[in-house]
C-alpha cells in the first residue's frame, strides 16, 4: 500500500505520522443552497493511531 490513489490524470498522495490503514472513496453530501443537497465523492482516510495527515494533489 503506497498511500496514493490515481485515475491516471489526477493523483492524491497521503503522508501521515502514523500508519495509513485504508483509503476509500465513499458517497458524501453537500448543500450549496438551502433545502438542496447533492451527492459528492469523498475520500475517507483511516489511520491506525492519532496523528497528522497531509494530502498532495497532482494533475497531468
Amino acid at each position: 500500500f503506497d498511500g496514493q490513489v490515481s485515475d491516471g490524470k489526477h493523483t492524491l498522495k497521503f503522508h501521515a505520522s502514523s500508519v495509513i490503514e485504508s483509503i476509500r472513496l465513499v458517497d458524501g453530501w453537500e448543500s450549496r443552497y438551502y433545502f438542496q443537497k447533492s451527492k459528492i465523492p469523498v475520500v475517507e482516510v483511516t489511520l491506525t493511531d492519532p496523528g497528522s495527515l497531509t494530502m498532495e494533489y497532482q494533475w497531468a
